[in-house]
C-alpha cells in the first residue's frame, strides 16, 4: 500500500510560503516604525532573502540538514539583528554629519 502525501506536502509548502511573505511584511513594517526611514527599512528587509540564500548555499555545500528552527534562528535572529544595528549606526552618523555640515547639495 502506498500513501499519497502530495496534498499534505503542497499544503505545507503553501503555508510556509504564506508565513514567509507575512513575516517579511511584518518585519518591514516594524523596521520602518523603529527606524523611521523607508530606505533603511527596505535595506534591512532585503537582507532577509539574501541571508537565507547564502545560508542555504553554505548548508548545502557542507551537507548540513536544515529545519525551521535552525534556519529561523540564523536568518531572523542573527543576521537581521546585526543589519539593524549597522543601519541604525549609519543613520546616526549621517544625522550627526548633516547636523555639523548642513544638508548635502543635490545636483
Amino acid at each position: 500500500m502506498v500513501y499519497d502525501r502530495s496534498k499534505l506536502v503542497n499544503a505545507t509548502i503553501a503555508t510556509v510560503e504564506r508565513n514567509l511573505a507575512e513575516g517579511a511584511l511584518l518585519v518591514a513594517a516594524v523596521l520602518f516604525l523603529m527606524l523611521g526611514n523607508v530606505r533603511a527599512a527596505i535595506i534591512a528587509t532585503l537582507i532577509i532573502p539574501f541571508s537565507m540564500l547564502m545560508t542555504a548555499i553554505g548548508m548545502n555545500a557542507f551537507r548540513v540538514s536544515g529545519n525551521l528552527m535552525s534556519l529561523g534562528a540564523l536568518d531572523f535572529g542573527l543576521i537581521v539583528d546585526g543589519s539593524v544595528i549597522i543601519i541604525e549606526n549609519c543613520l546616526r552618523r549621517l544625522s550627526e554629519r548633516q547636523h555639523h555640515e548642513g544638508p548635502a547639495d543635490d545636483f
